[in-house]
């Protein structure tokens, strides 16, 4: 082999090998440098901003409760406390310490068991006081139980409204006698906060009927 062919075939040899070297440099340096932070720059984690929906939800308010006086009967009260009332066929006694409120439109009435004064010949178009008796000749809206209080029948009920117990008696005869106590917690000029049903029940024992006014 000559000496000539011996240098090509080394040149040869070192020029692939040098390319060999650029190309490996070129695969490992490169990516190297777009992919490693630089020296002057710290790399930092920035969080993502989370975004939370919150769904309104609407919870129901829970239903106002109403509280009643308590209807533990009262001490019973003796004849020598009563009034006696006269009515178109009809008397009855009541206890002394309430009033009286008469109308001069009708022949209904109504008691006050917080006392005061009387009120005799009023033009009466709502109830004003806690206790009212609506004097008629039918027991319309008069449903209930039929009970005996003292010698006389009456129906006895109790509606409970929005505001107010309502309790009712209503008797049994001629004229009828449809007797109203309403109880509830606000006091109003026709509510009251005391449950009087012994009171009435034992006003109810002592009317009488008869056929002349």
């Amino acid at each position: 082999m000559s000496i000539r062919l011996v240098v090509i075939i080394v040149t040869a040899v070192l020029v692939i090998g040098a390319f060999v070297a650029v190309i490996v440099s070129l695969i490992y340096f490169v990516p190297r440098a777009f992919f490693t932070p630089s020296n002057n720059v710290s790399p930092s984690l920035t969080p993502i901003p989370t975004i939370i929906t919150s769904v309104a939800t609407t919870t129901p308010l829970p239903t106002p409760t109403l509280t009643y006086p308590s209807a533990t009967p009262s001490p019973q009260i003796s004849q020598t406390t009563l009034k006696l009332y006269k009515g178109t066929g009809f008397t009855l006694l009541y206890p002394s310490s309430w009033s009286i409120l008469t109308c001069n439109n009708s022949t209904n009435f109504e008691l006050d068991p917080n006392g005061g004064d009387d009120e005799i010949g009023i033009v009466c178009t709502y109830a004003q006081k806690p206790i009212t008796i609506i004097v008629s000749n039918n027991l319309m809206g008069c449903l209930g139980t039929p009970v005996k209080i003292g010698n006389l029948s009456v129906v006895r009920s109790s509606i409970t409204t929005n505001s107010y117990i309502e309790y009712q008696w209503c008797t049994v005869s001629n004229p009828v006698l449809q007797i109203t106590n309403r109880v509830g917690p606000q006091p109003s000029s026709a509510i009251g906060t005391v449950n009087y049903s012994p009171q009435i029940e034992q006003m109810i024992s002592t009317i009488t009927f008869n056929s002349q006014p």
